[in-house]
Order: C-alpha cells, then structure tokens, then sequence
C-alpha cells in the first residue's frame, strides 16, 4: 500500500495541497500502513513519524463527545437534558429548549460560527456573544454544523466534573489510554516544539508555533469544545482501537433518523445513502469519521476494523484555496484504503 500512497500523495505535494502528511492505515490493532511525506514548512527536515499536529476539529469526537458520552454512560447527565441546566444563561436568552444531545449532533439550531476573535478579546465577552446570538432555527428541527454548539458542550463537561476540559481529558481519555502526545496546550505539557507542525506561515515568523490555530478556540485560551486538541497518528489510532472495541452506540448509531444528514454523539455517519461523507462512497455504511479544518481527519469502519487516519498543515498554504483539491484526496485516500487494505 505505501507505493499506491507515494503516488497519491506524491501528487497532492505537488499541487501544493498540504506541505507535509502522515497516514496511518490499520484493521483494529494491527498497523497495515503508517508513512510520513513532505516538510512541514520551508526549509524543514523532512516530516518525523512522531509529529504532533494541531487535530482541529477532531477535537470534537475525541475530546469533547468522548467525555460527554462517558458522563451519559454513568448516568451524570443525559442526553435529553437541557442545556440550561448547566448553562442558565442560556434559558435567559431564549435557548432554554436545546438539549445536550441536539447540541452533539447539530441540530440545536445555532449557527455554524462566528467570527469572535473579530468582535473582541476577551472570552468572557465572547462566551456572551456565542450564548446570545439569535438562533438560525428551532432546536431538533435542522442540522447544521455549529462550532459553537461544541463550545457550549466543553463548559456542560466542565460544569459536570468540576475541572477544565484539558484536565478533563487527561485524566479520563489520554492517560487511560496511553495517548502521551495528545493534549491541549502542547507548548505547557513537555511536547517539544520542533515535534509540533505548524499550521501557518506567520505561525513560524511569529514563534506561534504549539498555539492552535483556530482563532476562537485560541482566544478561548486553547482549551476549548470545538478545537485545540493536539496528536499524532500514533496516539489516535490507540483511540479509534479502543472505540471500536468498547462499541459504544452513541458513537455508532445515527441519532438523526429521519433527517438528511446523519450524526453519532460527536461523529460523521455513513448512511447507505449520503456518498458525499468526507471519506467518500467506498468505506461501508455505518462506518464513522470526522476532519479538521487543518488537514487531519480519521474514519472508522467498526464492521471491518478498518482505521483511517490522515494527518496533514494543509492551511500552511492556505485558509481555503486548497480546500476542494484537499477534499478530492480524502475521498481518494479513503478509496485506496479501503480496496488496499
């Protein structure tokens, strides 16, 4: 398989859609494939296999819904529990009806983002902003991705365990399962810099590099729902072998029956009919996934064990440019695999 990925990512190096990735390919436990190409930024070394890159919005899944399903399993909260009750301040504005589970699979009825780093400095202000902003339609009647619907969710998992959500994480994901490289706020927890893969030009002018490159959840301080969380390949797949053994169904059941696009407590799912996922139309229907605005992504296929991670600073070169010549690599990434592996 590592010749079909030299040839495929040979090809998106030249076309300068990402600068440098690392792809791991496993069934369960057993790696099939784990490479590393490309230089993270001008004049680098080459790309190292234990690089840590800034996962984006993968922190989604892994972070911030892992440990919400985790409190759900041992009956802390529930999914039909309404926000509110973590966050009253949401009742005073008029969302007292979202529920926890809306919030986890985008259909809470807020909008996908905003633009919070623009309108001000202080986080306080800014978690004001998110909690008043109007919503775009009523809770459980639309799906539509919203990063501040996973900002909310990471104050609901700290508000239920008393600590923030790094710690959070830590002690109740990374540390259980061995993931050493995977954390928030990398440049505080001995993760050398030269380890970490910057997402930017300016990141490495400006001696940013560790800092995440979502500027909501950096101004957030970096320790956020919808973004922050830093890995390598290594340590996610130690993640996605566990998920798939542990099975649980609030990360594999779609939990929007009825409506057009299918979500998991945190997850992408492939339905028999939505061959526009972001692994595209090979992986099998129930499998799962979830990418981040960086490069990265990772998709499971829990029937198969079929493990697909792909780890790239696709925004070294650019915010959005590369983004349609990004989107055809995964769909060809994960076809490979898929008939490879």
């Amino acid at each position: 398989m590592l010749n079909q990925l030299d040839t495929l990512v040979g090809a998106a190096i030249e076309t300068k859609t990402f600068p440098a990735i690392e792809i791991l390919v496993a069934k369960g436990g057993r790696i099939i494939a784990n490479g590393v190409w490309g230089r993270p930024f001008d004049d680098a070394p080459p790309l190292r296999l234990d690089s840590v890159f800034d996962l984006a919005s993968i922190t989604k899944p892994v972070a911030t819904a892992t440990l919400i399903r985790q409190l759900v399993r041992k009956n802390v909260l529930y999914l039909s529990d309404k926000a509110a009750r973590y966050i009253p301040e949401l009742a005073e504005a008029g969302k007292g009806e979202i529920t926890i589970g809306q919030l986890c699979r985008h259909t809470s009825g807020l909008q996908p983002d905003m633009a919070l780093a623009q309108m001000t400095d202080d986080p306080a202000i800014a978690r004001k902003l998110i909690i008043e902003v109007p919503l775009q339609s009523q809770p459980g009647q639309q799906v539509v991705y919203s990063c501040l619907g996973y900002i909310l969710l990471g104050e609901i998992v700290e508000c239920a365990l008393g600590t923030t959500l790094e710690n959070a994480f830590q002690h109740y994901v990374a540390t259980p399962l061995n993931m050493h490289n995977t954390c928030f706020k990398p440049l505080g927890q001995n993760l050398s810099p030269n380890r970490i893969v910057p997402t930017s030009k300016p990141a490495c002018t400006e001696n940013k590099v560790g800092l995440v490159h979502d500027s909501t959840a950096q101004l957030l301080g970096g320790n956020s729902g919808n973004a922050g969380l830093f890995g390598t390949a290594r340590d996610l797949h130690k993640f996605a072998t566990a998920l798939i053994d542990e099975g649980d169904p609030l990360a594999f059941s779609n939990g929007n029956l009825g409506k057009p696009i299918a979500r998991t407590i945190g997850w992408e799912f492939k339905a028999h009919t939505n061959d526009d996922c972001s692994c595209g139309p090979t992986l099998p229907k129930g499998s799962i996934g979830h990418t981040g605005f960086t490069g990265t992504s990772m998709w499971i296929d829990p029937v198969t064990r079929l493990i697909v991670i792909a780890l790239s600073n696709r925004t070294y070169f650019s915010q959005r440019t590369n983004l349609p010549a990004m989107n055809k690599f995964r769909t060809e990434l994960h076809t490979l695999a898929a008939t490879a592996a």
